[in-house]
């Protein structure tokens, strides 16, 4: 795979080199380790010695955007657009990242990596994206997070408005899951955007959920859980909208006995979203879920139960019933 790779990129070199010319270059190459390197842009004479690190970085199991160089190893001449820094921000072609003074630069610049992979890997999977810079705001400290955006500690990233918000960098990079996080976060701000925010939440969720592969976290919070892991869809449905960000961390009124809200609960709910639209997903075709959002995209008008009945032949709730989930 390496030397196919390299033969591809020497052969290009080769031509921009014969011809003493700019070439342009608008493709992708995926290593045997699965990690996929783009080239988009011009591609001038000498560029070779460039490609040769692209290989290597991609080898050490980095993860590249396109172009060869990474966000914080960005240098004169490389074929992707020059990061922006200011003091609190970091501004990519993908990211615009928002962070505390003293987060630093080095740090923000590992962080908004992530957001090449999230971008690129969303795009392989839906074939669409989002083709401009994502607003992140990552939050300093635990106790920032929960008072500026009333989130809980077990809520590593939400959207609010029409960017996502973050724990603090180390904090959800610490946990090991800053990918996955990421990339959910990055689906349900995609898909509101195509739809017009006309998708059900347990949608949106579920969908996040399955495209980021956050099974393994789902599943091991609710393999501690022992009871109501069969709950039915409107009780899955009351308490993800409670957990939307409507007072995450406080008092929730509306359920029953004005009871606070419990990480338990969250977990059944969140658990079952995925099951469901991984079902839905898995059972009915990637590109029926797909068209679902292209569809809706492509008339404002169309509402989410009409595009249902016209894309999967069945009501929403026939749709649910053939594939709700069975417990644990």
């Amino acid at each position: 795979m390496r030397l196919r790779i390299f033969t591809l990129l020497a052969l290009l070199a080769a031509g921009a080199l014969a011809q003493n010319t700019e070439t342009t270059v608008d493709t992708s190459f995926v290593t045997d380790t699965g990690v996929t390197i783009r080239y988009q842009g011009d591609l001038k004479p000498g560029d070779l010695s460039g490609m040769e690190k692209a290989i290597a970085m991609a080898n050490e199991g980095v993860p590249l955007g396109y172009g060869w160089k990474s966000v914080r190893s960005w240098g004169p001449g490389d074929l992707r657009p020059e990061p922006i820094y200011t003091d609190t921000t970091l501004s990519t072609e993908w990211v615009e990242l928002h962070h505390d003074i003293e987060c630093g630069k080095k740090v923000a610049g590992s962080f908004a990596e992530y957001m090449d992979y999230v971008h690129y890997s969303v795009e392989d999977k839906l074939g669409f994206t989002i083709n401009e810079p994502v607003r992140l705001s990552a939050a300093w400290t635990p106790e920032e997070y929960g008072s500026r955006w009333s989130l809980p500690w077990w809520m590593p990233c939400d959207v609010q408005g029409d960017g996502i918000v973050s724990q603090p960098i180390a904090m959800i990079t610490g946990r090991g899951i800053a990918r996955e996080s990421l990339t959910h976060a990055y689906v349900e701000l995609l898909l509101r955007r195509k739809t017009g925010d006309r998708l059900p939440y347990w949608l949106l969720y579920g969908a996040g959920a399955f495209l980021a592969e956050e099974e393994w976290i789902l599943k091991g919070q609710v393999d501690v859980i022992t009871e109501g892991l069969n709950i039915d869809q409107a009780t899955m449905i009351r308490d993800l909208e409670l957990f939307r960000g409507l007072n995450l961390s406080g008092k929730a009124s509306d359920l029953e006995g004005g009871t606070f809200l419990e990480m338990k609960a969250s977990r059944i709910a969140f658990w079952r979203a995925h099951e469901l639209v991984e079902g839905i997903i898995v059972g009915e075709s990637l590109r029926n879920f797909t068209s679902l959002i292209l569809d809706m995209e492509a008339d404002p008008e169309l509402d989410f139960e009409s595009a249902v009945e016209a894309v999967y032949g069945m009501s929403v709730d026939e749709l649910v019933a053939a594939y709700e989930p069975k417990g644990n």
